[in-house]
Formats: C-alpha cells, structure tokens, sequence
C-alpha cells in the first residue's frame, strides 16, 4: 500500500470530520491535528488490516480517531505542567498559540472526537466494544508512562526502566494500532500474535530529528534513516518484554 496516499486518505478525513463545537476549541485541535506529520499510527492499523486481506477503509475512522488520541496527548505533552515544550511539529504548541486554557479544552475536543468517530465505523457491534476497550486501555498506559517520565526518571537506576517509561508513553498506542487493526480485520488471537509480535510492533518509534528508532519484539533497537530509509541495528535491549 502506498504510504502517501493512506496519508492523503487519513488527512482528508480529518479534515473533512474535525469540525462542529465552540470554534476556537476547534482551531486549537485542528492546527496540530492537520499539521504534517508521519501519521505512523495510523498507517500501522491501516496496513495490518490490508494485510489480513481486509479492506482498509473499514478502519479508517478507528485509525483516526487514534491520530486524535495521539495528538491529545501531544498537546498534554507539551504544557508547562509536563514538558513545557513551546514547539510542536514545527509551530508553536497549542498552549503557546491558543493559551493553555484553550489547550486543555482541545484536548477534550480530541477526546471526544476519538469516540464519535471509533463509533461510527462500518463494523460490528461486538468490534466496536472491543476496540472502545482497548483503545481506552492503551490509552491509560500512555498516563502511566507520562506519570513515570515526569516523576520518577530522574530516579531511575536501570535502563530496562527507562526503556518502560517509552514503552508505555510511546508504545501503548503503537501496540493498540496493531491490535486495532486485528480486531477490525476479524483476526484470530494467533494472527493478532503474528502482525502484532513477529511484524515488530511493539514499542516506540522514538525520533531523534534525523532518525527514527523502533524498539523491537526481538529486544533490539533498529534506526532508520527518515530520508533514505537505511536500516541499521544499534542495541540489544536486555530484559525488554
């Protein structure tokens, strides 16, 4: 499947569906939602239901509404009460641009559109349970993981601890993407096994600007360079599970 046009497809879907509410609530959430980015999330889930022989479009609204999640947390990320980052994908953070009043309330916003949206997807009612749980489930590890990066890093005496703080802020929704896409495509729990471990979807990616880092199922780390797309094993990760 070619990546620019699933981007294009999840874009123009967010453009079409993020509106209705308190217009300024609305602006905040769509400048960073409808900035440019990888998108990874959501191609995950979208592939993996191309590849259990699916058609994608069944989960396009469950893809996006974990783009609305994702870039929930992102604005969360960046206040002054977490990483007070003034800078996201390239423009000023929500905060700095709209006030921080204004952040917290798109950060509902995009809640509330991952709902409608994880509800009005073309599958059955026992799929949409499922994915409500799920989603909400791997939502939470992300609070833990930016729980532990906020008070517990700098306490931190072994790497594999470090490694789990990413593993949930950043993994948990990479690993519901995964999981996501299974349920919609109907999977079994040994393709969910399959797509989700041996595809090696099990943590981050975690950028340093230039590249990309994918820590593995296999307990390693891989970098690829974002422009080129050579791969390269850095690090074994030991006692990562």
């Amino acid at each position: 499947m070619d990546s620019e046009v699933l981007r294009d497809e999840i874009h123009n879907f967010l453009d079409e569906n993020l509106t209705g509410g308190e217009q300024l609530i609305v602006d905040a959430a769509r400048n960073i939602v409808l900035a440019k980015s990888h998108l990874w999330r959501p191609l995950i889930m979208l592939n993996i239901v191309n590849s259990l022989n699916k058609n994608y479009r069944l989960a396009k609204p469950i893809a996006t509404a974990l783009e609305c999640t994702h870039c929930a947390t992102l604005i969360m990320d960046d206040l002054p009460s977490q990483d007070n980052s003034p800078i996201r994908r390239g423009k000023p953070a929500c905060h700095i641009q709209y006030g921080e009043e204004i952040a917290h309330l798109a950060i509902f916003y995009l809640v509330c559109k991952s709902i409608e949206f994880n509800n009005s997807a073309p599958i059955t009612d026992k799929q949409t349970r499922k994915i409500n749980l799920i989603h909400a489930k791997l939502t939470g590890q992300v609070l833990q993981g930016q729980k532990k990066d906020l008070r517990d890093l700098e306490d931190m005496k072994s790497p594999d601890d470090v490694i789990d703080v990413y593993r949930l802020k950043t993994g948990a929704l990479m690993r519901y993407a995964a999981i996501g896409g299974g349920i919609v495509a109907g999977a079994s729990g040994k393709q969910l096994w399959s797509h989700y471990v041996g595809a090696e979807i099990l943590a981050a990616p975690i950028s340093d600007g230039a590249s990309l880092y994918v820590v593995t199922a296999s307990r390693e780390i891989y970098s690829f360079n974002k422009d080129t797309g050579e791969q390269k094993w850095v690090v074994y990760v030991k006692g990562f599970d």
